[in-house]
């Protein structure tokens, strides 16, 4: 199914699959929700449309990229553990237990340093603070950079994947 960007200004472009023709839409009352938002319109041309409303501020890329994290625990507790990215934003990053499902030794809201290994020609070494926005059922974890700058490869790294 395609996907439509929703811009800063909440507006959204539809293009009829038919004819073409695009018109802009306010989406305003679909940014707050946390499910998936699936749109369906028809056309003046008779065409009928549908399409997933996308309201990420960063495109994501599919990767697999071995690496492990850290967390250190308000009693002093040390954990390190293998991980396995399994895709990427400028803003954030999906990761996986390298050995399978199983708990995790924090909460979302805790911090961790990820560090993982690009697949570039040189398996550049990245390591990263982040904020854990998310435990799901399936044992992936949604983390979000503490900070969206760049300067080391992983710039490079994500305007390439972004081309």
């Amino acid at each position: 199914m395609k996907k439509i960007f929703v811009k800063s200004d909440n507006q959204a472009t539809l293009v009829c699959d038919g004819c073409g023709k695009r018109r802009r839409k306010d989406v305003t009352r679909f940014t707050r929700l946390k499910q998936e938002v699936r749109l369906k319109w028809s056309c003046p041309c008779g065409a009928v449309n549908r399409a997933v409303l996308e309201r990420r501020n960063f495109l994501r890329f599919k990767v697999n990229l071995s690496g492990k994290f850290s967390y250190y625990s308000q009693d002093g507790r040390h954990s390190v553990a293998p991980l396995v990215v399994v895709d990427i934003s400028q803003g954030g990053l999906l990761f996986k237990r390298r050995t399978g499902p199983g708990s995790y030794p924090f909460r979302e809201g805790d911090r961790l340093s990820v560090q993982f290994d690009l697949d570039d020609r040189n398996r550049s070494s990245v390591q990263r603070e982040v904020g854990v926005r998310t435990i799901r059922e399936d044992g992936s974890v949604g983390a979000e950079f503490l900070s969206k700058e760049h300067y080391d490869r992983l710039g490079p790294y994500l305007l390439y994947h972004s081309a």
